[in-house]
């Protein structure tokens, strides 16, 4: 967006950006994601990776992505559960029956048990006890929530999260889901639905079908055909079309029609177009596509992995392929050409699903094809993207959920010993084996998963990477997706607001910084929510300040990073029930940290401006060349101070019915926490018509992947 400034700050903001220019990563700019694509490799490990690139005989295209990092998974855990190592604890828990193990880097590479270790007397969990499930993992990149094994969509006490979808529909985006397994399988369904049971396929496809928002959910599960891709003759019972809903939905799908919910926000139902064919899917990668669609392929539990014979151990590419069925890449590119209908933009998230099979089972050829298969759904993404608006509107993230089968290279295992994958040349098996069998079963591991990203606020993982890992270097958690995809998709959209609320601070509200603390101990102290950001729930009641009281509202973010503010000014919205402290000596107002248990003000915040009007008292606030107190640091929280020096009551306003309370930040880009990492923003309030120039400076640093 083209803004109109003075000449004095153009110029100063020209100079400024020749001093950055070269230190500034070309995704550190102010633009904002029109479109967030999110892939996952599902099971698949750094090593997953190595493996496609030595049978291709190339490194991929994410592999040059500018933001190269590694991701913890671990989830909630029974706190009852046999565990012999030490157990962490980076998050909260809302439930006291689980908690985090978390992920010990010195024990990941000391004790090559540590990450596969598995419970085989069955007193706990069937599988890695300190390892995720798909269908946690999906739940808590979609949601940012930790949660437990076998549940999408809720939360450790089974009340449901919002998913970044719902969140995306919200601003008015178009949604959809794809993989190469059924569509109610746990990673697509981690994305949009909500249930305590990952197994309820039949209930999980009827809420994305008939309750969702979606606009594009493709996959298999057809039972119609079974895993060979086979033609099956009816009529279907319910455990048969458990994929797709059961008997009276595939029915109610098999005149390639279906009516759902609503999905454009016009308040009526929409219906689904049914394709079924590989020809189908191709035909919609260009030209005019029906605004809403339903994708099931001819097969039943997966496109190609169960195909005949079943739990091969072949080489890649030795057994022959069933015809008819669409590739990752047919998908992907059929569901972008119908989700950029929308011209406000999407998200999708995108599923290689069977690498996670591969490991499963043994079988490396099949592995490795489905590798391939992913490897090239990413190019085709990437070439869809530099077509469409490129990289200043496209966020593109690749990771994975877990990693499965705990692969390293020959002769890896105990004591301590990993060995490299071996290189074997181009179209040749590398060397690996699988190390986290149990019975002939290879679970996951807790391992650290690779994640690269490339486009609008991307550089912001960098600044969410506070684990440091011996071997793999800096990495992030699964909850810290939906952080930079919600910066991405708000990024540029002008100042932020933070809305001052009656509820008590607590545990639930701020988890996320280091320092938090069971804030209902401490005298009003209440939250401060921004619109849109991650505590948003509506504003409530009223806040009574009595005579000589001080009330404290404490952000719902934590500082991601240092936030500094070298220039710049903050509007605070105070609605009152009469005019109090227009004169600025019976009310004072302050910005400062809270650091969990202290609120610091800064100390020469000073008072420039009062108005009232309508109710409202309207301060500006300027923070002048106090570069070294006007600053939030990392893991506490930006907080707002307002004590009533008079000698009567006071109520302030904070629900939606008055002309609610509320501080405005500049306009930066998307707001505090500020993400980039080496940038020009330029800040403006609109009340003032002040403009700032704020560089933000924060060390970056290189990852190389280790292999």
């Amino acid at each position: 967006m083209i803004r109109k400034f003075s000449s004095i700050l153009f110029i100063l903001a020209i100079l400024v950006s020749l001093i950055l220019g070269s230190a500034a990563p070309a995704s550190a700019s102010v633009e904002k994601a029109k479109n967030v694509i999110f892939m996952i490799g599902d099971g698949m490990g750094i090593n997953d990776v190595i493996i496609g690139d030595y049978y291709q005989g190339t490194t991929q295209v994410f592999e040059d992505f500018p933001v190269k990092l590694y991701t913890s998974t671990y989830e909630l855990e029974a706190v009852s559960n046999p565990y012999p190592y030490p157990r962490l604890h980076p998050v909260p828990s809302a439930n006291p029956a689980y908690e985090a193990y978390g992920y010990d880097t010195t024990l990941a590479w000391t004790d090559f048990n540590y990450v596969r270790w598995s419970d085989p007397a069955g007193a706990g969990r069937a599988y890695d006890n300190n390892s995720t499930d798909s269908a946690s993992s999906a739940t808590a990149m979609s949601s940012g929530t930790k949660t437990k094994d076998g549940v999408l969509g809720v939360d450790i006490n089974s009340v449901p999260v919002e998913h970044f979808s719902q969140w995306a529909e919200n601003l008015g985006k178009a949604t959809g889901v794809v993989s190469t397994m059924p569509i109610s399988h746990a990673t697509p369904a981690g994305f949009s639905a909500h249930n305590t049971n990952r197994g309820a396929y039949a209930q999980i496809f009827n809420e994305q079908i008939y309750s969702s928002a979606l606009d594009v959910a493709m996959g298999c599960g057809a039972p119609d055909f079974n895993n060979n891709g086979d033609a099956v003759a009816g009529p279907y019972t319910d455990s048969q079309a458990k994929y797709v809903g059961g008997a009276a939905t595939w029915t109610d799908m098999s005149d390639g029609t279906v009516t759902g919910a609503d999905a454009n926000g016009d308040g009526s139902a929409d219906p689904w177009t049914v394709i079924r064919t590989k020809a189908d899917f191709q035909a919609l990668a260009s030209g005019p596509t029906p605004d809403r669609v339903l994708g099931v392929a001819q097969v039943f539990e997966s496109m190609q992995w169960y195909r005949n014979p079943q739990y091969s151990t072949a080489a890649a590419y030795v057994d022959p392929f069933i015809p008819g069925l669409p590739t990752l890449t047919d998908m992907s590119l059929a569901a972008l050409n119908v989700l950029d209908n929308d011209p406000d933009g999407f998200f999708v998230m995108i599923e290689g699903g069977a690498i996670d099979y591969g490991g499963h089972f043994n079988t490396p050829g099949r592995l490795v094809e489905e590798v391939i298969d992913f490897n090239n759904a990413v190019q085709a993404v990437v070439n869809w993207i530099e077509a469409n608006g490129g990289w200043d509107e496209n966020l593109l993230i690749v990771t994975a959920d877990h990693e499965t089968g705990y692969i390293w290279g020959p002769g890896s295992g105990m004591p301590n010993t990993w060995n490299p994958i071996v290189d074997n040349g181009p179209g040749v098996m590398p060397g690996f084996t699988f190390n986290s069998d149990i019975g002939g079963f290879n679970w996951h591991t807790n391992s650290l998963v690779p994640m690269f990203a490339k486009g609008p606020c991307s550089d912001m993982f960098n600044t969410l990477a506070t684990g440091m890992d011996d071997v793999r270097g800096p990495f992030i958690d699964n909850t810290q997706y939906i952080k930079v995809m919600k910066a991405a998709m708000t990024a540029g959209s002008g100042p932020q607001t933070w809305q001052l609320d009656s509820e008590m601070v607590t545990p639930a509200s701020v988890t996320d910084g280091p320092q938090a603390q069971d804030f209902a101990a401490v005298p009003s102290i209440y939250q401060m929510e921004r619109t849109a950001g991650p505590g948003d729930d509506g504003q409530t009641g009223q806040v009574d300040i009595f005579a000589g009281q001080a009330v404290t509202w404490i952000a719902d973010e934590v500082a991601e990073a240092d936030v500094t503010f070298p220039s710049g000014a903050w509007k605070l919205e105070i609605a009152t029930g009469d005019e109090w402290g227009t004169d600025g000596s019976d009310c004072l107002a302050t910005f400062g940290v809270w650091d969990g248990s202290v609120y610091t003000p800064f100390t020469t915040l000073n008072l420039v401006g009062i108005e009232w009007t309508e109710g409202v008292m309207s301060y500006l606030f300027r923070l002048d060349d106090q570069l070294d107190t006007a600053t939030v640091p990392q893991g506490s929280f930006l907080a707002v101070q307002i004590t009533n020096n008079d000698d009567v009551k006071h109520t302030i306003f904070t629900d939606e019915v008055q002309k609610a309370s509320c501080v405005t930040s500049p306009q930066t880009d998307p707001g505090y926490p500020l993400p980039e990492l080496a940038t020009v923003v330029l800040l403006g309030i609109g009340l003032t018509g002040l403009a700032i120039t704020a560089i933000i400076k924060i060390k970056k640093s290189k990852i190389v992947l280790a292999k």
